[in-house]
């Protein structure tokens, strides 16, 4: 449930919440199974410590998913990241070990107790006794080992599941920060190095959205076996979460033994991938920080090698970065410009501009389409490229449409009525459940009528989920809001999403027609 919860979180896809809904009453069962043979004190004291728990443990979840739903992956992790989470695990791990302790020692105390009756029955009437006796010493040796097997049994799934990721088999992050500890206390006794390598795999998403996820898991348990091979006997290689992997190796005295590492991994795992007949090219970037010169703590190191990844990938991929203290600024000036366009978002520093859609035949203006400008109050003008990106990435696009959205409803009435509004929505807006909801509230608060208006998405806002897209794309039809297909050629099967959805307009790419 946990490794399901943090996917949901990390990736922000709704399988994950599926899966935690597919495992969910299989774990219920594996606890209804142990309490079944449990003391009925026993079973009630472990109600007693862990209900509390749970219930809360179920609440984050269920709120961490609400946000992954509502495409809020950030909050979601922050959710499930966050000390009341991982306290209330320890304390339904606290509670588990106890029970399990307990139902042992219980069942020992009984079969003492019926030692000492069998013994008392053998002196009374040992002749007629013993047969009876030894039958039933025999049954409950056996009914006490099913019983023990039973509860070991359950343990050891629940502990697998704790600690191991499903898909590949590799150790899940749980897991992983518990080795790091320990493989750092052992390198601070021997006084030597470690280095953690943070690896995320390019051209891993096109691979998702072209062949669909049952492709992409092949791939990510090709590349956890590869990893298994590439690496040394015995060096800790885990699943960090989505297409990001760790391995954690003994530098020993060889300071560029890190390096020779990562770039075997990246040649490996470069090596082409067939999975149902494809043959897959991806790629790998990596990120290494070294303890204990860059952090001291695992939190610290595996955030010091994301950063350093951050870099290699900006460096065109398939590249290895060692972390600089450098990077700590990079990553505060990055989380300032999100907030500088946080604010501007909020004062409505970013403006609409209107770009006219011409009939070349009438040469008359035919409607308009919207573009987001940000008025700096520094800088002055910025166009899209200075800060859709960001917005993209600080999850700010829904605040950003819906504040130009706003302008463009108290500009709309000094426009001809012919002429309609076009709006851009980026993919990860499609996706929203609440997107049609937030555009229609917004026009009829400012008293704009919907049919004046246009939505605009390309191809990409599709792969995704393309029966969420359709749902969306026809609930904006109904209210009278024109949907265009735009930047139309240049993804992977244009054709095909034309034969299963109902599109207004199709704007051609421009490298179509350039010629």
């Amino acid at each position: 449930l946990t490794m399901s919860a943090f996917m949901a979180a990390a990736t922000g896809e709704p399988r994950w919440i599926e899966r935690y809904d597919t495992h969910l009453p299989e774990i219920n069962a594996a606890i209804a199974a142990g309490e079944a043979i449990a003391p009925s004190a026993v079973a009630r004291r472990f109600n007693q410590q862990t209900k509390e728990a749970n219930d809360r443990l179920v609440a984050l979840e269920t709120a961490a998913f609400d946000a992954v739903r509502a495409g809020r992956a950030k909050e979601a992790r922050a959710l499930l990241e966050g000390n009341a989470y991982a306290l209330d695990k320890q304390r339904l791990s606290d509670g588990t070990l106890e029970f399990t302790g307990s139902t042992l020692q219980a069942m020992q105390r009984e079969l003492a107790s019926l030692r000492s009756q069998a013994s008392e029955i053998m002196v009374a009437v040992l002749a007629l006794s013993l047969a009876a006796a030894l039958l039933t010493w025999h049954r409950l040796t056996q009914s006490l080992a099913r019983s023990r097997g039973v509860l070991m049994d359950v343990q050891d799934r629940i502990q697998r599941l704790a600690t191991s990721d499903a898909l590949t088999g590799l150790p899940n992050r749980n897991a992983l920060h518990e080795t790091m500890q320990q493989a750092m206390a052992r390198s601070r006794r021997e006084q030597h190095r470690l280095a953690l390598l943070m690896i995320d795999l390019d051209r891993f998403k096109p691979v998702n959205d072209r062949h669909g996820h049952h492709v992409g898991d092949h791939v990510l348990r090709e590349v956890a076996a590869r990893m298994g091979r590439l690496l040394r006997s015995g060096e800790l290689h885990a699943r960090y979460g989505g297409d990001e992997f760790v391995a954690l190796i003994d530098e020993g005295a060889d300071p560029t033994m890190a390096h020779r590492v990562a770039e075997r991994l990246i040649d490996g795992l470069s090596q082409p991938i067939v999975a149902d007949g494809l043959t897959l090219h991806i790629g790998a970037s990596v990120g290494i920080a070294r303890f204990p010169d860059d952090a001291a703590e695992p939190d610290a190191l595996l955030r010091h090698a994301d950063l350093a990844l951050y870099r290699a990938k900006s460096n065109g991929r398939g590249r290895v970065c060692f972390y600089d203290a450098a990077l700590d600024n990079v990553v505060a000036e990055r989380e300032a410009q999100e907030q500088r366009l946080r604010e501007a978002i909020e004062r409505g520093e970013i403006v609409p501009h209107y770009q006219p859609v011409v009939d070349l035949a009438g040469r008359r203006v035919q409607s308009v389409e919207l573009l987001s400008r940000w008025q700096h109050p520094e800088r002055g003008l910025l166009p899209p490229a200075e800060f859709i990106a960001l917005a993209e990435r600080a999850g700010l696009m829904g605040a950003l449409t819906l504040s130009v959205l706003r302008q463009a409803c108290a500009d709309l009435p000094r426009l001809p009525v012919p002429w309609r509004v076009a709006i851009n929505i980026v993919p990860s807006q499609i996706q929203d459940p609440l997107l049609v909801e937030q555009l229609l509230q917004t026009m009829r608060s400012a008293g704009a009528d919907p049919r004046r208006f246009e939505i605009e998405l390309t191809e990409t806002a599709l792969v995704g989920d393309i029966d969420a897209a359709r749902r969306t794309i026809e609930a904006l039809q109904r209210e009278g809001i024109t949907v265009a297909l735009d930047d139309f050629g240049t993804g992977y099967s244009s054709l095909s999403y034309l034969s299963r959805m109902w599109f207004d307009k199709i704007k051609i790419d421009r490298s179509f027609i350039a010629t």
